[in-house]
Parts: C-alpha cells; structure tokens; sequence
C-alpha cells in the first residue's frame, strides 16, 4: 500500500494495471463483446444506462468499464458507482483511483457527482438498478430492477442529455444465487446493503463461472428534450419511453445473442 498511494492520499494512477485488465479478462470468459447501436454513440452529453447489475456486474466491467476499444468510440466516460463503494472500501477506492486516465473515470454515483459531472457535459455510465438489482439476480433468468428508477431520466432531461439503454446477456449466468426471502432482502438492500449470496467457478466461487457468454448490446440513444425543471409527469413519460426501449433492445437482440426463448422481467 505505501508504493501505491500518493502523498496527497490518493492511490496512484497504474496505466499497466488497467491495460493489463482491458486487454486480457474477457479472455477468461468463453465470449465477452460489445455490439449493438455502436455506430449511434456520440461522445459528449451521452447517458448510459446497463442492466443488469447480477452480482459482480461483469458486462458493465468487462465490455464497459476495461473496453478501450467502447472507450475511444464514447470518448471520455464517467463510471459512476455506489459512493461507499468507491470512496470507503479500500480495494475498490485503489482500483478507481488507478483506473483514473483523460479520457476515463471511475466516480462516485451521489447527487454531487452527478450535478458536478453532468454540469460539465461529460459521458455518464450508470446501473440504475443497483444493489436492488443485484438482490433479484437469479441463474438463468434475465431480470432488472428499474420501473421505478426515474432519477436518472430526470438529470438526462435537466442537462439535456442523450440516453441509451444497455443490456448484457448472459450476466444472470456467471453465477448461481440465493433467491429466498427476496422481498426482505430487497427492503434492506434499499439501505445500500447487497443483500447477495452466489456461487461462481467451482475452482474459485468467488469467481465468475468462466464458460459464461457476456454479449453487452447498446440500444440507439434516445434524444431527450433539455428541460431545466422538469415537471413529474415529464419525468414519467419520458422514463416510460425509456422502459419501452430497453424492451425493444432485448427482444431485438436475444436471438442474436443465443438466447430466443428469453423473456425479460422488469421489476
């Protein structure tokens, strides 16, 4: 820890770490990409917003966060991640400090983090659902916590910005999870608490099951009017919009994915 961190108390930033990640951990899954609405990406005033979270969130990781190559099409990307996270857990506070570059972050998602970024006309990179999304991660079965996530749609629609949903197939297969008393641990997951029990790798459990297939697809952005106080039913028509769209991004794209007989829940 002493050769890592500054003298100012923050970690030192290690490019080698973080192209050495980019370059070679999707080489542990059996198939890690991103596809989709690609060509659509413009690289300022830009929200993207993945699903799901799963458990280790390995879409938003490997084809988001370590992609160099999603990272010079979306120019400079702000991932934004739970503040207690990113701020107090010293491993992942090492991790994101190091990970820091021109042209990436890896930031606090709070509401000071969102108005300071969001104000300057940076790329966001959100899992709305959050731990909430992580509770209702079960094996096998594609599911997102969002239907009542609209805070996300609100600062689009205050700053103007452009919003495309983002959806991994095959996340709800890197691990098998515990799927009792979910309403309980929903409420408290509510608290920032990840109420989550899973098993990956049987080598490793901790590890992600390596023959899964993590296919991230982008859907076309949708260009939301720049309204400074947006009332709520402004709010709601645009989040359904938003709904409706990342339904359509699934259902255009999981047979593609390998998967036409999914079917997506939205909770």
């Amino acid at each position: 820890l002493t050769w890592m961190v500054t003298v100012g108390g923050r970690y030192a930033r290690r490019p080698a770490l973080c192209d050495f990640l980019s370059e070679w951990a999707r080489d542990f899954y059996t198939q890690a990409e991103m596809r989709g609405a690609l060509h659509d990406v413009r690289k300022s005033k830009t929200f993207f917003a993945f699903h799901p979270h799963g458990c280790l969130s390995a879409g938003w990781t490997i084809n988001g966060t370590f992609n160099q190559a999603f990272t010079r099409r979306a120019g400079r990307v702000n991932w934004l991640i739970d503040p207690g996270l990113r701020n107090k857990n010293p491993t992942f506070r090492m991790l994101c400090d190091a990970y820091r570059r021109e042209d990436r972050a890896i930031e606090a998602g709070d509401r000071q983090g969102f108005q300071e970024i969001m104000s300057r006309g940076e790329s966001v990179a959100l899992i709305p659902g959050g731990f909430q999304d992580a509770v209702v991660a079960q094996f096998g079965k594609d599911s997102c916590v969002v239907r009542k996530r609209k805070g996300f749609v609100k600062y689009c629609l205050h700053y103007g910005y452009r919003l495309h949903p983002v959806y991994t197939f095959g996340e709800c297969e890197t691990y098998h999870t515990f799927t009792g008393f979910r309403g309980l641990r929903i409420r408290i997951s509510e608290r920032n608490i990840p109420m989550v029990a899973f098993f990956g790798w049987p080598l490793c459990p901790l590890l992600p099951r390596p023959e899964s297939r993590i296919l991230t697809y982008v859907g076309p952005g949708i260009d939301l009017p720049h309204i400074a106080s947006p009332t709520q039913e402004e709010v709601d028509h645009w989040h359904g919009v938003y709904l409706s769209a990342l339904e359509k991004l699934f259902e255009d794209n999981k047979a593609d994915a390998g998967y036409p007989q999914a079917s997506l829940e939205i909770l």
